[in-house]
């Protein structure tokens, strides 16, 4: 294992990142006249891929045979380091908490590949002569198999379960939403709200598919396929017809009480003909 230094990355790195990046998005999404599927080009980075030292310092491991190039973001701006081919890195991170990165491999005058995105905890350091060891990082317990429903302005999802979510609170950054880690990795915001059925189900308004290189959006969720319906398609049969049905309901209470008149004045009638 390596222990290797992270440097902050200039804007001319994460616009070349970005612009190297941006053919994987080209084919992410495709419509139909009732919605939208997404699928994630950005694959989830395998949890096995990284490990902890003695000093709780994220290791990480590069399986491929090229420079596997690792981006997060980092007391406010995105770190950058490089993990040589079928190599392991270990990096100081000592502030705690949970940071998504990006991780891309990208061949000698090649397109960039296998894109994936994954989050690890900070917190561990090696410490100098005298300094006091790190203490171990400690976090939210994982909910197993939570149900969840992506709400984007483009339509949204039927519920559907995930293998885990880790509740990381409210994200100040975030306008306060809730920030999550689905399945260990992806890092998304939204709210809690509940099913039908009493349920508690998390609503994704906004994920991240490559941190440190581009904000949080819209965008699809590695490893799902999510058919998003249209609002105007999602909407009840009621709601889409409301207008129709409450001018029918009016133009029947408007007969009811014509016929109710019609009645009276016929018994009035009858009464005044009575010897």
């Amino acid at each position: 294992v390596v222990t290797t230094t992270t440097a902050e990355a200039t804007s001319e790195q994460i616009t070349s990142y970005q612009q190297s990046i941006d053919s994987y998005f080209s084919s992410s999404s495709s419509s139909s006249s009732t919605g939208t599927m997404l699928s994630s080009p950005v694959s989830l980075w395998n949890s096995r891929w990284i490990s902890y030292d003695r000093f709780y310092r994220p290791v990480f491991t590069n399986p491929y045979p090229s420079p596997l190039q690792v981006v997060y973001d980092y007391g406010g701006g995105p770190q950058t380091f490089t993990v040589a081919p079928l190599q392991r890195a270990v990096v100081d991170v000592p502030q705690s908490g949970v940071y998504s990165f990006t991780g891309v491999t990208q061949p000698a005058g090649g397109p960039p590949s296998n894109v994936s995105v994954g989050s690890f905890s900070g917190g561990g350091y090696q410490p100098a002569p005298g300094q006091a060891p790190p203490q171990k990082p400690s976090g939210p317990q994982p909910v197993k198999n939570p149900l969840v429903q992506v709400s984007y302005a483009s339509g949204k999802s039927e519920p559907f379960r995930v293998t885990s979510l880790t509740d990381l609170g409210k994200d100040s950054a975030m306008n306060d939403a809730e920030r999550v880690l689905l399945d260990g990795e992806i890092p998304a915001w939204g709210q809690w709200a509940k099913s039908p059925t009493g349920e508690q189900v998390f609503e994704i308004t906004e994920t991240q598919l490559t941190p440190g290189i581009k904000p949080p959006g819209q965008d699809p969720l590695p490893g799902y396929n999510i058919q998003l319906v249209n609002a105007a398609s999602s909407a009840s049969w009621f709601e889409r017809h409301e207008t129709l049905v409450l001018g029918v309901a009016a133009g029947s209470g408007v007969l009811a009480l014509i016929a109710v008149a019609a009645l009276m004045i016929r018994r009035r009638r009858g009464d005044a003909a009575a010897p």
